[in-house]
């Protein structure tokens, strides 16, 4: 994840600065290192910040939707209930002595 391979390249360049005794230019260019790939680790966690409350959200909706359909069962018609199914459902296998539903959710 590019995430995990920044933040190794930052804990890489600090390790070099503690072992080694480098001269100030070598410094220099690690700090400057340090701080792009540091940037580069805060924007993409920013990112997954985001993408993580879009997905929260888009459940939240689709929970709502569910329980609004759920509550009106018996109002809807069988052609929407069945497309209701088709979207919950995978597949129904059928035992002699049990019925397995595998959901999509």
């Amino acid at each position: 994840m590019e995430l995990e391979r920044v933040c190794s390249d930052i804990d890489r360049y600090i390790d070099d600065i503690v072992i080694s005794k480098a001269d100030k230019v070598t410094l220099s260019y690690i700090n400057k290192k340090v701080t792009e790939l540091d940037e580069k680790k805060n924007s993409i966690q920013e990112e997954i910040d985001r993408l993580k409350a879009e997905k929260d959200k888009k459940e939240t909706t689709n929970y709502k939707e569910l329980k609004n359909v759920m509550n009106n069962w018996d109002k809807l018609s069988f052609d929407d209930k069945r497309s209701v199914i088709e979207l919950l459902i995978i597949k129904i296998v059928v035992y002699p002595d049990k019925v397995e539903i595998l959901w999509k959710v």
